[in-house]
């Protein structure tokens, strides 16, 4: 059995539920925190959380 797949990451920071790394079709991950997909407006919060970076990175890299 794949190794990699069966490590847990960081626990849902909404419900405390502990994922593994193959289940990855069930939860979200930005920046240290996990959520499942489940809880209501978890894709809310991750469409936010990939807009917040895309605009740090384009800030950091100079508009460019």
């Amino acid at each position: 059995m794949n190794k990699i797949a069966e490590e847990t990451i960081s626990a849902c920071w909404v419900c405390g539920k502990v994922w593994k790394r193959k289940e990855y079709k069930e939860w979200f991950y930005f920046d240290g925190l996990t959520i499942c997909k489940n809880h209501k407006y978890a894709t809310k919060w991750y469409n936010a959380t990939i807009k917040l970076g895309e605009q740090k990175l384009k800030y950091e890299c100079g508009g460019k």
